[in-house]
């Protein structure tokens, strides 16, 4: 069969947000969600390297018509302020069991910080909760921010929930020597407070790859799986991280 084409939705680059560079995912009723980099808050000027300031970003739903005929409805589920909340979200987004929404940003955070003060900061895990009554806006709670040494910096890649909880990721760069690193995110015991980072692994830039953008995988041994945009013997590497 061949397939037609059709444009649920088009983005205007005003508070609606602008250049979507993820992938999507959907909830049980049909609903799209996901991140744009730009667009939102266009009014702020507290978005580093755009003159004029044109958004830090957007998380978005997208609601399918009643009648299934007539344009899908855009829910900006979140903007952006370039602060320490982050900033131009390029990730997929993950749910867990409660409906709260999982991604990174590669930049805001600390943005006083000397690692990555040239860039408005070094990056966040964030998590987005919904209105307890239904309607209303989502609750922002930043789960890490990246202080641009041994924890890495510039999450580009969304995340990845193991059975217990913790989350899963890479960093760009930064990590020892600074070519990128993986990540593990813990929650607090209590339920309670900051997560707790483990860096997993830090890439060389060598033959072990360097510069990972792209999210991972497990197996069913809880192996990890993933790639970097550079290193490796030629230019870029698959690689493996054995669960221990």
């Amino acid at each position: 069969a061949q397939y037609v084409q059709s444009v649920p939705y088009s983005f205007t680059g005003g508070s609606d947000g602008a250049a979507p560079n993820a992938s999507l995912i959907s909830d049980s009723n049909g609903n799209l969600y996901g991140t744009a980099v730009n667009g939102g808050d266009t009014s702020g000027a507290n978005c580093p390297g755009q003159n004029p300031p044109t958004g830090c970003g957007v998380v978005f739903e997208l609601s399918p018509p009643s009648g299934g005929t007539s344009s899908w409805t855009e829910t900006v589920l979140y903007s952006f302020t370039g602060g320490s909340d982050g900033a131009y979200p390029q990730s997929n987004l993950i749910f867990d069991s409660q409906g709260n929404l999982y991604g990174t940003t590669p930049y805001g955070g600390n943005t006083s910080g000397s690692n990555c003060s040239l860039f408005g900061g070094c990056g966040v895990v964030f998590q987005l909760s919904p209105p307890s009554g239904g309607t209303g806006p989502w609750t922002e709670t930043v789960l890490y921010t990246f202080n641009g040494g041994n924890d890495g910096n510039v999450p580009f890649a969304g995340l990845i929930f193991d059975t217990h909880g913790n989350l899963y990721g890479t960093t760009a760069s930064g990590g020892s020597p600074g070519f990128g690193a993986v990540f593990e995110l813990s929650p607090p015991s209590g339920g309670n407070g900051p997560w707790t980072e483990n860096v997993l692994y830090s890439f060389t830039g060598l033959h072990d790859g360097g510069s990972p953008l792209a999210s991972l995988i497990f197996d069913a041994q809880g192996n990890l799986y993933g790639t970097t945009t550079a290193g490796g013997i030629h230019c870029n590497t698959i690689w493996m991280r054995r669960s221990f």
